[in-house]
């Protein structure tokens, strides 16, 4: 429960910082964006643009996805909303124009979730090695 309110206070933190970092950008007079991508990407990062990206092209300027493969992705603005990824590759849902300040959240897959909890249990279920010593004769 320590280490959930510890992520979710470093969560708002940063966000925080990430809100107001894009809030100053606005003021400037030079057109440049800020995208902050991290989560289950290979390389987080802030992409620094002048252009127009997507959510898909943010994921691939942060080398893609990580062995956990995540596929719903939480995109944080004025107010946030969730796409996935895995739609937007089928066309089953359009691309997501990114926009300044926006923080971008790639979740665990839940088959990767899936895996460590499995992983956990096996090392719960496993039985330690005991040693029985030897008994004099």
């Amino acid at each position: 429960m320590k280490k959930l309110f510890i992520i979710f206070f470093f969560s708002v933190f940063s966000i925080a910082t990430f809100a107001q970092k894009a809030e100053n950008k606005e003021t400037m007079s030079e057109k440049e964006n800020e995208i902050f991508v991290f989560g289950e990407v290979v390389s987080p990062k802030t992409i620094k643009t002048t252009k127009e990206i997507t959510l898909s092209q943010a994921i691939e300027m942060a080398d893609g996805l990580n062995e956990n493969d995540g596929d719903s992705i939480l995109i944080i603005r004025r107010n946030s909303f969730l796409a996935n990824l895995l739609d937007i590759k089928s066309g089953k849902a359009k691309d997501v124009i990114l926009q300044n300040g926006d923080l971008i959240i790639v979740a665990k897959s839940s088959k990767a979730q899936q895996r460590e909890n499995q992983q956990k249990m096996r090392e719960k279920l496993t039985p330690n090695t005991v040693k029985i010593p030897k008994t004099i004769t």
